[in-house]
């Protein structure tokens, strides 16, 4: 039997910022790229300035995390906002 989203919440199973990946094939294929094409610049580099590039690329994923809870936030916000407008608004649902 499956869990319902309440219990799933509850449990802890559900960790939107690991779960939520692109399902698009250019996604993986553009982080394929990247990765390539990181590896193949980190072996020009100096030690040292590999080092500072690891520190580049950490604090790009800091920022893209935090971009990516403001994105979360905002749909969830707005995904609300809808729900609330659907129960109180004044117009009549269906015509008579």
């Amino acid at each position: 039997m499956n869990k319902s989203l309440l219990q799933q919440f509850y449990d802890g199973d559900i960790y939107p910022a690991e779960q939520i990946l692109p399902k698009d094939s250019k996604y993986k294929e553009l982080c394929g790229e990247i990765g390539i094409m990181e590896d193949k610049f980190k072996e020009r580099l100096l030690p040292e300035d590999r080092i500072a590039f690891e520190k580049i690329k950490g604090m790009e994923e800091q920022i893209n995390i935090r971009f990516a809870f403001s994105n979360f936030s905002y749909g969830f916000r707005l995904g609300i906002m809808f729900m609330a407008d659907a129960f109180t608004a004044d117009e009549a649902f269906i015509q008579q």
